[in-house]
């Protein structure tokens, strides 16, 4: 992968959070778009793990 696209996956996983977050918010007592924000934040954060591995390493 260049570093073009980890930058365009990282910001596509990020935007995805934050979609899901909004959606969670508008409403907070559905329990699946709570679940589906906690998901794509964990892939969001795991990423962002990884390729920081890959940098250090």
């Amino acid at each position: 992968m260049t570093e073009d696209e980890v930058r365009i996956e990282y910001a596509r996983l990020l935007e995805s959070a934050v979609e899901w977050t909004r959606r969670a918010n508008a409403e907070p007592g559905n329990g699946f778009l709570r679940r589906q924000r906690e998901l794509a934040v964990e892939r969001a954060e795991r990423y962002g793990a990884e390729v920081l591995r890959a940098v250090v390493s």
